[in-house]
């Protein structure tokens, strides 16, 4: 009887098998319960990659301002390491003696600017005294004439003319006298008993009188007529025009001392200027000579010089770089949508892969406010301040920089309620009512296994996970 009871229980365990499988099955098949759409605070966790970087880092370099010869290194006096501001790096020399002759030229340069400023400065001395005394005397001259233009209206003129007519007068009334005496002489001596030869030498030498004076009297009738008639004219036009020319040269004088003098201000200008110059292209040259022995801009750590003794120099060619390296900062990048929960004096933490034990804090300092292109995205450069430690991190160390924020108020569902449909849009599947209905949505950041819905569904709604 025992065989045969095993044989039946063998051959019946697998028909007592098949329910449970079944249903095993069945339950498995159940699609889970959709889950509510949350309102609330959502942590954000950012990281990004950077290195490293002083904020504070200043070239090695020789800075000539007008030399532009070739100059060699002459000396390393250090080459690496920690160095303080002013402390020497390395000596250079020009080669040729091309700095030297270029300083001799402008010191030279430089007297013959201040000799011509000199002669400039007396010859407009003098000039200025000879203009002075050009005013004085024109002025004096116009006084005169305007006194000599007063007396020759008030009286010059009318005694001119009426001294004319009394001229004339007098020569016609010399020669009515004469005519007169000389009848009375020819009467006087008609009855008279002098000798006759006497007689008429007197009455020859009145005749001879008389007809002068008709010839005098004629020309100074024919003057006078003149005189009243033309030279009167001319004589008032001369007084009166010299009273005006020493009116326009008492002018003209005044405003060639202003011009004189606006023209001495200009050349003293560029007298001084050209001094200036000259004084500056000295100074800049010596400076230069100067500058051979080139000093660490800044107190920090240096890193090595590249050039060896002999190696040509350019101007403004960095030669090693001297860091702060208390001063860190890194450069990161930000995601566009971390803006939204990140910002200027965000706290930050740094871990340092490579130095672990130099991990320490920081603080976002900086943020552009203009985007860039990164993939299809775009992301805004940010500058990380560090607060180190005791032992900074070393200059150029790469660094894992992590940021946290929260999203106020913010709708969110499990992500694992996303879809995509044909169309390649994000969808997710709503109860409303005794039916399910795929919704469209707008998503936004995520963080975990939660993501932020933007648009397209309201708080409370309930989506489906996975599909149905």
């Amino acid at each position: 009887m025992l065989p045969t009871i095993a044989i039946a229980l063998l051959c019946c365990a697998p028909i007592q098998d098949a329910p449970a499988a079944e249903t095993g099955a069945a339950a498995s098949s159940v699609p889970p319960p959709p889950v509510p759409v949350l309102r609330g605070e959502m942590g954000i966790r950012m990281k990004r990659s950077g290195r490293v970087e002083s904020a504070q880092t200043e070239s090695v370099m020789w800075e000539p301002e007008v030399f532009r010869g070739e100059v060699v290194v002459a000396q390393i006096v250090k080459s690496v390491g920690p160095v303080t501001e002013g402390e020497t790096i390395l000596l250079l020399e020009a080669t040729d003696g091309e700095l030297e002759r270029q300083l001799e030229d402008a010191e030279r340069g430089l007297d013959h600017a201040r000799q011509r400023q000199d002669l400039q400065a007396r010859e407009q001395a003098m000039q200025a005294e000879r203009a002075a005394t050009h005013i004085l005397r024109t002025q004096h001259n116009l006084e005169l004439s305007q006194r000599g233009l007063a007396r020759w209206v008030e009286y010059g003129n009318a005694k001119t003319l009426e001294f004319s007519q009394l001229g004339t007068q007098g020569a016609v009334d010399n020669l009515a006298d004469q005519a007169e005496e000389l009848s009375q002489l020819e009467k006087l001596y008609e009855g008279a008993t002098l000798d006759g030869q006497t007689r008429d030498i007197v009455l020859e030498r009145a005749r001879r009188s008389l007809t002068r004076s008709v010839r005098y009297t004629h020309y100074n009738i024919a003057d006078g007529d003149y005189y009243r008639a033309v030279e009167h004219q001319e004589q008032d036009r001369r007084v009166r025009e010299a009273a005006q020319d020493a009116e326009v040269d008492a002018r003209h004088a005044g405003e060639n001392l202003e011009i004189a003098t606006a023209r001495a201000g200009m050349a003293s200008i560029e007298a001084a200027e050209q001094v200036e110059n000259a004084e500056r292209q000295f100074a800049k040259l010596r400076a230069d000579r100067d500058s051979l022995t080139v000093k660490a801009p800044q107190s920090g750590i240096m890193g090595p010089i590249g050039q060896q003794p002999q190696d040509k120099v350019g101007p403004n060619a960095p030669l090693a770089e001297v860091v702060n390296p208390t001063a860190l900062q890194v450069k990161i990048s930000l995601p566009a949508d971390m803006t939204r929960v990140i910002s200027v004096g965000a706290p930050v933490s740094l871990h340092f892969a490579d130095l672990p034990d130099r991990d320490c804090a920081g603080t976002i300092t900086q943020i552009s406010p203009i985007g860039r292109a990164e993939g299809e995205g775009t992301v805004f450069d940010a500058v990380v301040t560090l607060a180190p430690g005791p032992q900074p991190p070393p200059v150029g160390l790469a660094a894992s920089v992590e940021a946290r924020g929260t999203l106020q108020s913010a709708l969110q569902v499990p992500k694992k309620a996303l879809q995509k449909n044909d169309d390649g849009d994000q969808v997710v599947r709503v109860q409303r009512g005794e039916v399910t209905v795929e919704v469209a949505v707008v998503t936004g950041l995520s963080q975990g296994d939660m993501v932020e819905i933007i648009s397209g569904l309201a708080p409370g709604e309930l989506v489906f996970m996975g599909e149905q």
